[in-house]
């Protein structure tokens, strides 16, 4: 079958959303009732919010780019649990992965034979002995090059925190683009840091991998700032151009345009959602 090659990049700002019973009951009934269950055990609305967006994103990908009805739609994970689409005959492949953090949740989909993973990741700044012990903790999951540019000497304690964190954002990307999750030694995976800024609303791609010593040529990772501490990455397999420059931001309206209802509505599950706090001791 002949495809036209498409690159998906969508953003929903969930701290702009702020649910309506109906915006809920919609949502709610739109997704595979795993998937319902899965967003009900989130103890927060913030985080229930942001895993809900995340299916309706998926949900939106293939349906607009498969042609199938919304409700035909069945999404299966795999035993790693990566999401994935078993396209039919007069289908293109269809290759998406989501990520949901902070205020946002992203996907980055593939119409074609590409392996895709998305991750977000949001700095948590850290200073004084908060920094010193997280860095003890956590540099066994980083290669000696790596390290080297987390803590470079004319770094100040905020720079530390954002390269860390981009680092583990490309990392994040990696696994879940091969579909293994934490499986693999993270210490293994190391990064080239090319260009030690990143610009807003506009993908760089200088940045490369190493595994196991073995440079992967054939690999892309698409960087990019979501705000000021906001970091998303996109690894691509095969190597693959850029071809959007940033992440499409979508309404709630535009993210659930499609949408049709799979499971009937349940009055007690959006009490539910409504009864919990959004974050730790807030409103």
């Amino acid at each position: 079958m002949n495809y036209n090659r498409r690159s998906v990049r969508w953003i929903f700002d969930c701290s702009k959303w702020y649910p309506t019973r109906q915006d809920w009951i919609v949502a709610s009934t739109s997704i595979q009732v795993e998937e319902k269950e899965r967003i009900g055990k989130f103890f927060f609305k913030r985080d229930a919010k942001n895993s809900m967006a995340g299916r309706l994103l998926m949900r939106k990908f293939l349906t607009v780019y498969s042609g199938l009805h919304w409700k035909d739609i069945q999404i299966f994970r795999t035993e790693h649990g990566k999401p994935y689409f078993v396209n039919g005959n007069d289908i293109p492949p269809l290759n998406f992965n989501i990520s949901h953090q902070g205020n946002y949740a992203i996907l980055a989909g593939e119409v074609g034979d590409v392996s895709v993973g998305v991750d977000i990741m949001t700095v948590e700044y850290k200073s004084g002995n908060g920094l010193s012990e997280f860095l003890r903790l956590m540099h066994k999951q980083f290669s000696a090059d790596e390290w080297n540019i987390v803590t470079k000497k004319d770094y100040s304690e905020k720079e530390i925190c954002r390269m860390f964190y981009r680092i583990w954002c490309l990392k994040e990307s990696y696994l879940k683009a091969i579909g293994t999750g934490l499986t693999e030694s993270l210490k293994e995976i190391s990064f080239n840091i090319k260009d030690e800024q990143i610009q807003k609303n506009q993908f760089i791609t200088s940045t490369e991998i190493t595994v196991r010593g073995e440079r992967l040529d054939n690999w892309s990772f698409h960087e990019i700032m979501i705000d000021n501490d906001t970091f998303a990455a996109v690894a691509l397999f095969p190597k693959n151009e850029v071809l959007i420059n940033k992440f499409q931001p979508l309404t709630f309206e535009e993210l659930v345009n499609e949408a049709e209802e799979i499971i009937p509505v349940d009055p007690v599950y959006c009490d539910t959602f409504f009864n919990k706090e959004n974050l730790p001791n807030s409103k």
